[in-house]
């Protein structure tokens, strides 16, 4: 565990606490031994990530504010990403591409079958209906997300799209 404590008006990190230490001008031996409770009485707090940190998301500062009602040094927290809308451009661009491939598979077939005067049967014609309102669906689940704890929550539906491509695929 990482600590940390006030020398000097300076918030110091330690990766180890020291064996030896000054502590009200008096030094110290041994205060790497002790227990967490007896270290707090040197100063020496543990250094911890907010409980609300998301790796998925977030990265870990070296900033470090005192709580002291949990007796801790919580780190500071950087977004990866600047804004949620960057996320989701990023999840409607990649969704819009494989529209694009499914629609491309798909107007091909449908022509085919005009140039052969042969009608869409039912049974494909639902199942096109089902796999573009998949991607409706799921361009609108994108679109409703609002903060980054739900961007990040949010499953992908990506093998179910790939089987929907797959099937368009095999239309032809």
């Amino acid at each position: 565990m990482k600590y940390a404590r006030e020398e000097n008006g300076q918030t110091v990190p330690y990766r180890a606490i020291p064996n030896v230490v000054i502590h009200n001008g008096q030094q110290v031996i041994g205060v790497n031994s002790i227990s967490d409770d007896a270290k707090k009485e040197y100063g020496f707090y543990p250094i911890v990530a907010p409980d609300n940190f998301n790796p998925d998301y977030q990265s870990l500062t070296n900033d470090l504010t005192f709580d002291a009602q949990n007796e801790v040094y919580v780190r500071g927290v950087n977004n990866r990403y600047s804004s949620v809308a960057e996320v989701k451009q990023a999840l409607l661009r990649c969704l819009k591409e494989q529209w694009m491939e499914a629609r491309t598979e798909a107007d091909f077939y449908i022509k085919e079958l005009e140039r052969q005067n042969q009608s869409i049967p039912s049974g494909v014609q639902t199942n096109l209906t089902n796999v573009f309102n998949l991607f409706e669906n799921t361009r609108d689940d994108i679109k409703g997300l609002n903060t980054f704890q739900q961007v990040f929550a949010y499953s992908y539906p990506s093998n179910t799209i790939e089987n929907a491509l797959e099937y368009v695929r095999d239309l032809i």
